[in-house]
């Protein structure tokens, strides 16, 4: 057996949830995160299964934790589902209210805030939150999209000012839904998604990914995404991770397998996707010096083992996909001994003139609309969880959450949520 050690880092002890030292290992090309508890028991859990894609998403570090970029508010103890699958655990957070919302606010501008909790429309009084909110940031809706099956409902979030609806779907087939949210779901979330296009709510669809369930689903989807750019915005995809109520015998993907998953089933080859992620590095590092400060560029480039996004174009006339990296030399850049003139050429081949503008209003946090009608950025998150955290890449995190009086990085929070509700016991 091949095995070496690639690094050390910190996570935590299954046992207290206390830091404990820990070893990145390879065996066989596989990635694993080795650490011991305070009693000696030994884990061992798979990171990835691609040695060089991993060293590619870990090559940027950090001192420090990362200030945020994005605040997640739990505001609702409620749901009107009891899903198999909820990163939630029961009975262990309080409802933040909105006087305290305000003043978290007071030291924030521009912003997103993403309104969530066990199901963000339980709450009464949502609709004066996102106003609350969208005074001077903006307000982000992460919901199962059930309430905004009633088109007035939908009328209302509009009327609040919601920047975005984070829209729950995880895919064309009730029996998909009865597995992972308990109940058949289709007809009312397809009716919802109606609604916000006839409303116009800028849209994010949110897919929960379970190995053997819904992962054929992809294609489908996409597609689903690129004929309805009026509304959809981004086409955001995790895996399911066993935090809160999971299903025992589904595995985690991890992030490679997640890239090679899309890429397959929309024929595109991998090899492209990680095209357009080295071009952003080499751009930022070349351009970087020219760019100010505060558009603090090289945070949305920066790779980290739990998140990778990517840009897919569908060719309207032929009916198939390709990713912009397929239109990049990076091997011709690396070459060039005067990078910038290629680094600028390429840009303009593979962005388009108008995604090049989307990106820089993008990147200033000005409103943006959907974009165009044949692209689609493509958002792959694979969240850590209590045996597969890794402390310094955790540093990256640009998203915290604020519950219960404190704001910690959004997988850390969960994590240690885990905890309080391990201590608490069995929910009544």
């Amino acid at each position: 057996m091949d095995r070496f050690t690639i690094g050390k880092t910190k996570s935590l002890s299954p046992l207290s949830f206390e830091e404990v030292d820990a070893d990145i290992i390879c065996e066989d090309g596989k990635v694993f995160l080795e650490k011991r508890d305070e009693e000696g028991k030994l884990y061992k859990s798979l990171i990835e299964t691609n040695l060089d894609f991993y060293k590619f998403i870990t090559q940027d570090k950090v001192p420090t934790q990362l200030p945020p970029r994005q605040i997640f508010f739990y505001t609702s103890l409620k749901c009107n589902l009891k899903c198999p699958i909820c990163y939630e655990e029961l009975d262990v957070k309080d409802e933040i209210t909105i006087d305290e919302i305000k003043e978290v606010l007071k030291d924030h501008r521009n912003k997103g805030f993403t309104l969530t909790g066990r199901e963000s429309t339980c709450r009464d009084d949502i609709f004066e939150i996102i106003k609350v909110v969208s005074e001077n940031n903006r307000a982000l809706l992460l919901t199962n999209g059930l309430k905004l099956a009633d088109y007035d409902y939908t009328v209302k979030l509009k009327e609040s000012g919601v920047a975005l609806v984070i829209f729950s779907f995880n895919g064309f087939n009730d029996e998909i839904y009865r597995q992972m949210n308990g109940k058949p779901l289709l007809k009312i979330k397809l009716q919802a998604l109606e609604n916000l296009k006839k409303v116009g709510i800028k849209t994010c669809l949110s897919v929960t990914l379970a190995k053997g369930i819904n992962d054929k689903e992809l294609r489908e989807i996409c597609d689903f995404c690129i004929d309805n750019r009026s509304f959809i915005y981004q086409l955001r995809i995790r895996t399911l991770a066993p935090m809160g109520r999971h299903l025992e015998n589904v595995e985690q993907h991890c992030l490679s397998e997640m890239v090679q998953l899309i890429a397959d089933q929309l024929q595109i080859p991998m090899s492209d996707i990680m095209k357009e992620l080295a071009f952003w590095k080499m751009f930022v590092d070349e351009l970087e010096p020219f760019v100010p400060p505060s558009l603090e560029i090289r945070k949305l480039v920066m790779s980290r083992v739990c998140s990778l996004n990517f840009t897919i174009r569908k060719d309207l006339t032929t009916n198939r996909y390709y990713s912009l990296g397929s239109r990049i030399d990076v091997d011709a850049i690396s070459r060039a001994k005067f990078k910038k003139p290629l680094l600028i050429y390429y840009f303009a081949k593979a962005f388009g003139i108008r995604n090049i503008a989307q990106n820089v209003i993008r990147m200033l946090r000005i409103p943006l609309s959907s974009g165009e009608a044949n692209s689609l950025m493509v958002i792959l998150r694979c969240w850590p969880n209590l045996y597969t955290i890794d402390l310094e890449e955790n540093k990256k995190c640009l998203s915290v959450f604020y519950k219960d009086g404190n704001a910690k990085p959004f997988c850390y929070s969960n994590i240690m949520t885990g905890k309080l509700a391990a201590e608490k016991g069995p929910s009544q």
